[in-house]
């Protein structure tokens, strides 16, 4: 059995090529709709009860929107490459689980 070894051009556009980033817009518009969030929590004059009962509905709206994506992300997209190539989703798969628990 003969290993070859990959020329320097096969290297450089494995490592400088487009890469897919299924992860990348999602996740951008999350940890904006957090920082909104916490922006909005440390701004909030507790003793307002309209600020109050706003910013506990923000901080609800995003927890929401975050048990959401990550139910939608593990079935539609953590199952079906799970299935392809099951050691593919180790590296994640942890994180979701902590996710879940907190």
């Amino acid at each position: 059995m003969s290993t070859s070894i990959p020329s320097h051009e096969t290297l450089q556009l494995a490592t400088t090529g487009r890469r897919e980033q299924p992860y990348r817009l999602i996740h951008k518009a999350l940890r904006a709709l957090l920082a909104e969030a916490l922006q909005q929590v440390g701004a909030c004059d507790v003793r307002d009860d309209v600020e109050r009962v706003a910013m506990v509905g923000t901080v609800e709206r995003a927890l929401s929107v975050c048990c959401d994506h990550l139910a939608h992300e593990n079935r539609f997209f953590h199952e079906p490459l799970r299935q392809r190539a099951p050691r593919a989703v180790l590296a994640f798969e942890n994180d979701h689980v902590e996710h879940l628990q907190a």
